[in-house]
């Protein structure tokens, strides 16, 4: 074990990877804190200095409100979409397809649209016209207030860290109600002598599309900060990617401005939508997902339905098998697989990713709803 220790502190690889694996793993928390520890104050952050390139007007369009009577736009007649239609799905696509009266009336009504919906860019049209009919089987009820995931890690077979993945209090951007999820990352006291990190990552969806309004990372690592902001333009359909490194008192900037499909999620944003499709046996689902300016299709195929067996005992579940496009020096794009609760809360039981040198794990270890325990201890 001090071999083992003695090389990890080395290289400082193991903590590395535990960095890599809260982005593979949607940026999970990780500590081995209690989760009242996690409620000290967030890593300052100066990530709003690095949108000062853009114009004042588009800034404080992206300013996070309380909730508190949001107000929707002022519709125009350009922006209301008439008689809309979409492409069927085909039996390859994995989709499956919805008439027009399947679909909820928030989509289907396209008068009271207050976006410019769906892109008529010739790149994402067909893909937006496909993700319509995939958003139209979105439930929100796996979505609740103060709801949180703690999970305990593993890598290599040694228990390294636990993750916490909490529903903050919703808000609103542009007039528009927005649901907030949070997650932080924090070496235990323990470990920061081998690698220290502070992570904080925040992702606003709008409540009625259920797609990503504004992402926020916020890294405090060893030798290294890192600020990354990304703004979704709902209705010019742009994405404004903003990014800052700081390692070794090197200072790296990095912009994007790029076209969206009106569909799509940023990364963590995307596992609570997962958690709201019908997942069938034998689904397989494709949709956007936009990190850094770059828009991919995220793969999601449901696998099996098995009884599995974690610390808090004995669940049924859903294996999803999710492949994703994310890559960097230590990860590789591969499948990661989810093991999610066979009910209505859509529990995160269990999840197993690989890394070039060999894989992590992480499995629940506490879980609230509404803000009332109902397994184990926070």
């Amino acid at each position: 074990m001090k071999k083992t220790i003695s090389e990890w502190k080395k290289s400082n690889y193991a903590f590395q990877v535990m960095g890599l694996i809260l982005i593979i793993l949607f940026h999970f928390n990780c500590s081995t804190h209690p989760i009242a520890d996690m409620e000290d104050s967030l890593p300052n952050s100066s990530d709003e200095s690095i949108l000062n390139d853009m114009d004042q007007a588009t800034k404080q369009s992206f300013e996070v409100a309380p909730a508190a009577a949001p107000t929707a736009p002022v519709l125009t007649k350009e922006m209301a979409i008439k008689g809309k239609k979409y492409a069927p799905m085909k039996k390859e696509d994995g989709l499956k397809g919805k008439k027009k009266s399947d679909v909820p009336a928030v989509i289907a009504a396209a008068e009271v649209n207050p976006f410019k919906h769906l892109s008529q860019d010739e790149k994402w049209k067909e893909i937006d016209q496909k993700s319509y009919a995939l958003w139209s089987q979105f439930s929100s009820a796996t979505i609740a207030t103060s709801e949180v995931h703690k999970m305990q890690v593993s890598y290599l077979g040694v228990v390294a860290a636990t993750t916490v993945l909490t529903v903050e209090p919703e808000a609103s951007i542009q007039g528009r109600a927005v649901y907030h999820f949070r997650t932080r990352a924090k070496t235990s006291d323990f470990y920061r002598w081998v690698y220290s990190l502070d992570d904080v990552l925040d992702s606003f969806v709008d409540k009625e599309f259920f797609v990503p309004i504004k992402y926020s990372l916020k890294q405090r690592e060893k030798n290294k900060d890192i600020d990354d902001i990304q703004l979704f333009d709902r209705q010019k359909l742009m994405t404004y990617f903003r990014y800052k490194k700081i390692q070794n008192g090197k200072e790296t900037k990095n912009s994007k401005d790029a076209p969206i499909p009106f569909y799509n999620q940023d990364y963590l944003s995307s596992f609570f939508f997962l958690r709201g499709l019908p997942l069938k046996n034998g689904d397989h689902y494709l949709f956007p997902t936009t990190t850094k300016g770059e828009t991919w299709m995220m793969s999601i195929k449901v696998a099996a339905r098995e009884n599995i067996v974690i610390n808090l005992g004995k669940f049924k579940a859903i294996k999803l098998e999710v492949n994703s496009k994310y890559s960097s020096d230590l990860a590789k794009q591969s499948t990661m697989i989810f093991w999610l609760s066979d009910d209505d809360r859509r529990m995160f039981l269990r999840t197993n990713a690989e890394v070039k040198f060999g894989s992590i794990k992480s499995e629940l270890t506490f879980y609230s709803h509404n803000g009332k325990t109902l397994y184990g201890t926070p």
